[in-house]
């Protein structure tokens, strides 16, 4: 036949026919024998993809980072050198420590990493110290653990997502982290501890409760304080903020804007519990407004010494 059709029988005996890639020759590398996800270096990209038959599996949590398959001794000069991370459909969680910056230069220029919809979950210190880490999509996430991108090097965040689970000290110490945006989820204590150029902060929902040290060190010099109940332990300890107004706020506690630029400060709430030290070390602090009586305002132990 002139045609060129070659038939079932024929191609089965042919030499055409396809060959699969075997793990081996695929270059990829089983993750461990209970996880059906395998992973690959091509370059300075690493890989990583469910085995075949499988529709969805999470990366294992790990006591160190060097413990990953991937960052072991005979992967550190891959894992040195790696620049970004590709996450295959179907994986829904990346483990503790798994891609942190744990000595030896592990993922010391790892700059970007690309998620499926599939990932919900950032386990603790995943990413903790890669400072060159700049592209990361939050937008599926639901859990995101603590210290999982402290010291990174973002430069801003959007979580769209509602319900999101913050572990303490998420993006601690993001020193390039300049602009935030948050879904209706509720903060953690540190969440952006150290982000000493965090300007611009966006929720979608009025907070109620602001934990202790959340923006500690921050450089913000404004914020919506409408409908906060309650101001954790150094929560805005040593930003900018001049202007305060608490028209909510029914708690303060120890040393909340210890050290900031307040000048300022309108309280809407005349049943209050202000710690001593909450306004300590605040020397530009000219003009407290108290909407209780000067009996009521006498029970309360405010200092800006």
């Amino acid at each position: 036949d002139d045609s060129g059709f070659i038939d079932s029988e024929e191609y089965a005996d042919s030499n055409l026919l396809e060959t699969f890639d075997t793990e081996e020759d695929s270059g990829y590398i089983a993750v461990s024998t209970k996880i059906p996800i395998e992973f690959k270096y091509e370059g300075t990209t690493l890989y990583f993809r469910l085995k075949e038959g499988n529709t969805e599996a999470k990366l294992p949590d790990c006591p160190t980072v060097v413990a990953a398959k991937w960052a072991r001794q005979d992967m550190e000069a891959n894992a040195q050198a790696v620049t970004k991370i590709v996450i295959g459909n179907g994986i829904t969680a990346i483990g503790k420590n798994n891609f942190c910056a744990g000595g030896n230069q592990l993922f010391e220029n790892l700059a970007e990493v690309e998620v499926p919809s599939t990932l919900k979950e950032i386990g603790f210190g995943a990413f903790q110290g890669d400072s060159k880490l700049t592209k990361f999509d939050f937008s599926n996430l639901k859990s995101i653990g603590s210290v999982a991108f402290a010291g990174t090097g973002l430069t801003d965040v959007s979580i769209p997502s509602d319900g999101v689970v913050f572990g303490d000290e998420a993006f601690y110490d993001c020193e390039k982290l300049s602009s935030v945006t948050i879904g209706n989820s509720e903060l953690s204590e540190g969440i952006f501890s150290d982000c000493s150029s965090l300007t611009n902060l966006h929720y979608e929902s009025k907070l109620v409760d602001i934990p202790a040290s959340a923006f500690q060190r921050t450089a913000l010099s404004s914020f919506d304080f409408n409908g906060i109940e309650s101001i954790g332990a150094k929560a805005f300890q040593g930003t900018r903020l001049e202007t305060i107004n608490l028209p909510n706020v029914k708690k303060i506690e120890r040393n909340a804007f210890l050290s900031s630029a307040v000048k300022t400060i309108s309280f809407g709430m005349t049943d209050l519990s202000v710690d001593g030290s909450a306004f300590s070390n605040c020397n530009d602090l000219a003009a407290i407004c108290y909407a209780g009586s000067r009996e009521q305002w006498k029970n309360l132990a405010i200092s800006a010494s």
